[in-house]
């Protein structure tokens, strides 16, 4: 199996395991699905986690207004209310120890897609993604039951039940397989040969790979040396420049007047008025 490594960021980046005999079309639909899966995700534990701290999200018109924000009580058990700095939310929250369950598992979904399970060569897949989704719907439908008490434009119940989620993805990379490419070594992976094409050697296999939209050309290379290892050489380059600095800046016969230079040092020693020092 070949353990492909997607990185489109610092951030952004997770393993995705294939044999050698997929195709490179299949490669391009599960590779962008697992992204998609990655942003709803990450979408869904923020919004979830902002519901369980400030309540539903107000209607735009008094988005940012503080007054009346306690009248609106919700026909909910249990919910109580607590000031929004931001006045954006209502304010009323869900119980607190149903609010720390619903918390946990935002958490276990986030650690899902943390790059630190790119590092450490941990496979992602669509069934892990799917699942972690139906966990945090089910956690919202705890406090929420049939989502009632949220409004219609609650973001938390539009990540989950939408299928396209470009509106609410803020900046995040979303990309359509049959609009993507997938390249690796600074060449495209063309449809119609599979990933033993382009990837030899063993059986065991990690790669870097990047997927670009169409016509966005290739991505930019990876840098010969990670972040701190440059840091390290920076810091080393300029020490030497500093230490050239001062040799330059030290006169070229100023070792004449050192001790080891003087030609009757030697004399004065044996004689014994080496540290003889005479005043005027």
């Amino acid at each position: 199996m070949v353990l492909i490594h997607i990185k489109k960021t610092d951030l952004n980046q997770f393993i995705y395991e294939a044999s050698r005999g997929t195709p490179i079309a299949q490669l391009i639909q599960d590779i962008v699905e697992i992204n998609n899966l990655r942003v709803k995700v990450d979408r869904a534990a923020h919004f979830i986690e902002e519901l369980v701290k400030a309540g539903p999200l107000k209607p735009e018109e008094t988005r940012g207004l503080a007054e009346g924000e306690n009248s609106t009580e919700p026909d909910l058990p249990g919910h109580r209310f607590c000031v929004d700095e931001t006045h954006y939310r209502t304010g009323w929250c869900v119980p607190e120890d149903l609010g720390i369950r619903i918390f946990e598992t935002t958490q276990a979904a986030k650690r899902l897609i943390h790059k630190t399970n790119a590092e450490r060569r941990i496979p992602l897949t669509r069934n892990q993604l799917l699942e972690a989704l139906d966990l945090m719907k089910g956690a919202v439908m705890m406090a929420y039951p049939a989502y009632h008490g949220l409004p219609p434009w609650e973001p938390a119940m539009l990540v989950l039940e939408s299928p396209d989620i470009k509106e609410l993805a803020q900046g995040e990379d979303i990309f359509e397989a049959e609009n993507s490419s997938l390249w690796f070594a600074g060449k495209e992976m063309m449809r119609g040969k599979d990933l033993g094409f382009y990837v030899k050697g063993s059986e065991n296999t990690k790669i870097i790979a990047k997927i670009q939209k169409q016509g966005q050309g290739a991505p930019a290379r990876e840098p010969v040396v990670d972040a701190d290892t440059q840091k390290n050489m920076i810091a080393f380059y300029h020490k030497k420049q500093e230490e050239a600095k001062k040799l330059m800046s030290v006169d070229e016969d100023e070792y004449l007047n050192s001790a080891w230079a003087d030609p009757k040092n030697l004399k004065r020693q044996l004689n014994g008025t080496g540290d003889v020092r005479w005043r005027m």
